[in-house]
Parts: C-alpha cells; sequence; structure tokens
C-alpha cells in the first residue's frame, strides 16, 4: 500500500474514532446530568428510597424495552389493589355459593323432625312421606284411620288425632325432658290432593270433606302450638288451587277445599309462632300417571324434581345458616309474599287471563297429540304396507 492510500485510511480511523470517543463522552455526561437532576428532585420532594427504587425501576424497564416504564410503575400499586379485590370478591361469591348450597340429604349428625297431618290413602301424601323419610328426615304422620297394623318404625312415627296420648308423646319429643331431643323442621298441613269426589256438593259431601281435610288438623295444629319452640316454625299449606282457579264446576270438592286453604293462609300468617307458606299446586306425574288430576288429559312434570325437591330446599333454607335464612326473608318479603306455585299451570292459572290461556293451552296440546297419533300410525301402516 503507498503513503496516499494509507494517509487515507488513516484519516477515515482517526475520524471515526473521534466520533465516537465524543458519542460517548456526550452519552457520559448526559447520565451525569440525569442523576444529579433526579438526586436534586430526591432532596428538594420525596427522599432516598423512593427515587433509588424509580431509577431502578427506570433502569429495569429499560432493559425489557417497554416504551412507558413510568406510567407502568405508577400503576402497579393500583394493579395490586385490583387484584386484591378481585381475589376477595371470588373468595366471597364462593363462600355465598358454598352457604346457599342445599345438601342432598340431611346431614347425620343434625336430629330434626317433620309433622305431616294428612291422610296416608292419597298418593301425594305417601310420596311426601317417602320423599322425607329418604332425606334421613325423622317423620311424624298424623292420620285419621291408622289403626294397629301401622306400627312406629326407626325414622317414621304415627299420631291419632284423636289420641292426645299421642299428641302429647310428640310434644314430648321437643322438650329439654325427652331423651331424644328433636328439632322441629317444618309442618307439613298436606288435605287429600290427589282424588276429590266429582259431582254435586251435597251438604253430607261438604261435612266429610271439611272434617276430612281442614278440620281434623286445624285441631291438632292448635293443641301443639302452644308447645312449639320460641322460633318461628315453617308451616307449609298444600293447596290444590288448580280447580279453583281454572273454575272446573265438575270439582266442586276440590274448589272447596282450595278456598278453605286459602283462608287459613290468610289467617295463619299473622301468628307469631308460624312462618305460614302456601303452596299452590298444579299438574304432576304421579308414578305411571301422567297426571294428578284424572278429569284433565294433559300431562305434568316429574312430582320428585317439580315439588318434592323444591319442599325440601325451602324447608332447609328456612332452618338454615344465616345466609339462607336472609335469602328466604328477601324473596317472601319477610313473610309479606310468601305463596309458591309449582307443577303445570299453577302459576299460569292464578293470573287474571290465566284460565283462558290455560284452556287454549289444553286444547292446542290435545290436537297437537292426537295429530301425533295420526302420523304415528299412518307411519306404521305405509311402512308395513311396503314391507309387504
Amino acid at each position: 500500500m503507498n503513503k496516499d492510500n494509507q494517509d487515507i485510511v488513516d484519516k477515515a480511523f482517526n475520524i471515526a474514532h473521534w466520533g465516537f470517543a465524543n458519542a460517548s463522552k456526550l452519552a457520559d455526561e448526559l447520565k451525569d446530568s440525569v442523576i444529579s437532576s433526579a438526586k436534586y428532585v430526591e432532596k428538594a420532594v420525596v427522599g432516598d428510597e423512593e427515587i433509588i427504587s424509580s431509577v431502578e425501576a427506570h433502569s429495569t424497564f429499560g432493559k425489557m424495552n417497554i416504551p412507558f416504564p413510568g406510567f407502568l410503575s405508577a400503576g402497579r400499586d393500583n394493579w395490586v389493589k385490583t387484584a386484591g379485590f378481585s381475589a376477595t370478591a371470588i373468595l366471597m361469591c364462593w363462600g355465598c355459593h358454598h352457604m346457599l348450597r342445599v345438601p342432598s340429604k340431611l346431614p347425620v349428625n343434625e336430629n330434626k323432625c317433620v309433622l305431616i297431618l294428612g291422610n296416608r290413602n292419597d298418593p301425594i301424601v305417601r310420596s311426601q312421606i317417602a320423599d322425607l323419610f329418604r332425606r334421613k328426615y325423622t317423620v311424624f304422620l298424623c292420620s285419621e284411620n291408622i289403626g294397629d297394623e301401622n306400627e312406629d318404625e326407626e325414622f317414621l312415627f304415627y299420631l291419632d288425632p284423636s289420641s292426645n296420648k299421642d299428641l302429647m308423646r310428640f310434644i314430648d319429643y321437643l322438650t329439654t325432658s325427652s331423651s331424644i331431643k328433636m328439632n322441629l323442621a317444618a309442618i307439613l298441613f298436606m288435605p287429600n290432593i290427589a282424588y276429590h269426589v266429582p259431582g254435586s256438593l251435597t251438604t253430607e259431601v261438604l261435612n266429610s270433606t271439611f272434617n276430612a281435610n281442614i278440620s281434623v288438623y286445624y285441631d291438632v295444629l292448635m293443641k301443639i302450638l302452644p308447645h312449639l319452640p320460641y322460633k318461628k316454625t315453617p308451616l307449609f299449606l298444600y293447596n290444590p288451587s288448580l280447580a279453583y282457579n281454572m273454575q272446573i264446576s265438575t270439582q266442586p270438592a276440590t274448589t272447596f277445599v282450595s278456598g278453605c286453604i286459602n283462608s287459613l293462609y290468610q289467617v295463619l300468617r299473622h301468628l307469631r309462632d308460624l312462618q305460614t307458606i302456601q303452596l299452590n299446586l298444579g299438574v304432576f306425574q304421579l308414578g305411571g300417571q301422567p297426571s294428578n288430576y284424572k278429569y284433565l288429559e294433559v300431562s305434568g312434570p316429574n312430582i320428585n324434581k317439580a315439588l318434592f325437591d323444591p319442599v325440601y330446599k325451602l324447608i332447609i333454607s328456612f332452618n338454615g345458616n344465616f345466609l339462607q335464612r336472609a335469602y328466604m326473608h328477601l324473596i317472601t318479603l319477610n313473610g309479606l309474599c310468601s305463596s309458591f306455585h309449582f307443577g303445570k299451570y299453577s302459576l299460569l292459572s292464578s293470573l287474571i287471563p290465566g284460565p283462558y290461556l290455560v284452556k287454549v293451552h289444553m286444547v292446542c296440546e290435545s290436537r297437537l297429540k292426537s295429530f301425533a297419533k295420526y302420523l304415528s300410525d299412518l307411519l306404521y301402516k305405509s311402512s308395513a304396507y311396503f314391507i309387504k
């Protein structure tokens, strides 16, 4: 390489070295200026720890190439608070859900009983007894014409409403003097729900219906009422209100019983010792029967899921923890609106245009079933013809 070329290379290298040196010097001066300014702000405004953490945060975010390190650093506390509030809200929701959850059956350590006032020959009454018995409740059945063949079982006791001895035995189970003290969870007032005598309501039928469904059990209720615990005992009044709401003239006995239950509900709801709840019943599928109302050609939902499960949940909630009881007070408006509807057409028939809507729905459902059956028969005959 000649001298001229060597001079050109040396000059270029010298210029580049001078540029890099000045840039490095400028960067060092800028860094010193920033640090001195930060220290000045530290002494004037905040303090040592905050300015150092701010500089460290700036240095850390700078390595991560985040464009707004100051914004993220300033919002770090807000993110922590937000996460804390979110975790607290999640825990509270989980706790509320856990406290409101109803077990499938009564825990073993809870010794609770229910008193059922109803005729054991009624299939819905028998099914209700079996459901509560299956859920580990001790059931006291107060029914007429029990007879000596029905002996007490381990969790099922029979009471004769005309026997003061049986009633005193039941009261002894609720008092502290008994060796087997039980907590009364609920009283179920169940008139004949599945079957009533159709036809005209004569004086004899009226007297027998009133005595068998209302008078006998109301007398028992008034006898045991002074001996109930201080807390409000849930009283469930089963009301076969569908015939009453639909104004079915061929079922005067059912209409009469429903009117009596309505009157009892208005009277008993003001008693301090009772938490009166009315259960308006519609159409249910009972066993192999599509409907508990034979005069209605409609099918209802399964009675276990549509009636017995909700009744069990109501009993648990009225006797449950603080949150469950508060929830029941909320949905019943502290007892001002403690009327529930279960079963098909129960709620719809209670509305002002409800009976007409129910009748229209029944006619449409019947026509659709007839049409579906016609199509099924037609397809069967067609397939049989082509097979031949």
